[in-house]
């Protein structure tokens, strides 16, 4: 599931997150998945992204605050509930727009995000170009025997449609032989009665 939160480090552009099931490391976002305020009042509730402010080195149990200047902070113990931690993946949204972000000199029509310095006079460190990724081409080996199946019985069809031609052929073909076979004869015979026939006339003009 992706997540977006909002990064002051881009000037307030939403940064996107992949939620990864591992232990928390101070100063990562992570996202509750079960929370039963155990203890330490309703400080937050089960969906709700915070920031990794301490950890324990037994159970993964932690201690978040809702932003890093908050007084106020809960612990999310691992006994009772769960989370899950945010990291980026280096992806942006603006406008609705999912872009990637690429550290490399800007070309003429490229857009870019200003993250130190002001336009016009901006300096290769101080912005990112934006990209719009490309569309992954991976497939899960689920998918590889779904289009394996899929093509195994399309060939089938393929191949008994082909010996469904392949028999019309030469039922054509026999059909073909039977009507050249009937005209040879029609031809013999109506030559045989065209000789019986001129044998005749010569005959009656002898006599």
């Amino acid at each position: 599931m992706k997540y977006y939160v909002a990064d002051e480090s881009l000037g307030g552009v939403e940064r996107e997150y992949n939620a990864v099931e591992r232990d928390a490391n101070i100063g990562e976002l992570v996202v509750l998945t079960k929370y039963e305020h155990v203890g330490y009042g309703e400080y937050a509730k089960v969906g709700d992204i915070l920031t990794c402010t301490k950890t324990s080195c037994h159970d993964g149990s932690i201690r978040v605050k809702k932003n890093i200047d908050d007084v106020g902070y809960t612990f999310i113990n691992k006994e009772y509930e769960d989370y899950a931690v945010l990291e980026p993946t280096g992806n942006v949204r603006i406008d609705g727009i999912i872009y990637r972000l690429v550290k490399r000199k800007a070309d003429i029509g490229d857009r870019i995000l200003v993250t130190d310095g002001s336009y016009p006079h901006l300096y290769t460190k101080g912005y990112y170009v934006l990209e719009i990724p490309a569309k992954s081409n991976t497939t899960s080996p689920r998918d590889v025997h779904d289009v394996i199946a899929n093509l195994t019985d399309r060939v089938a069809k393929l191949e008994r449609k082909l010996q469904t031609i392949e028999d019309e052929k030469a039922d054509l073909a026999f059909k073909v032989a039977q009507v050249d076979t009937k005209i040879t004869l029609d031809f013999e015979n109506v030559a045989k009665l065209m000789v019986e026939k001129l044998g005749e006339a010569l005959v009656c003009g002898t006599k």
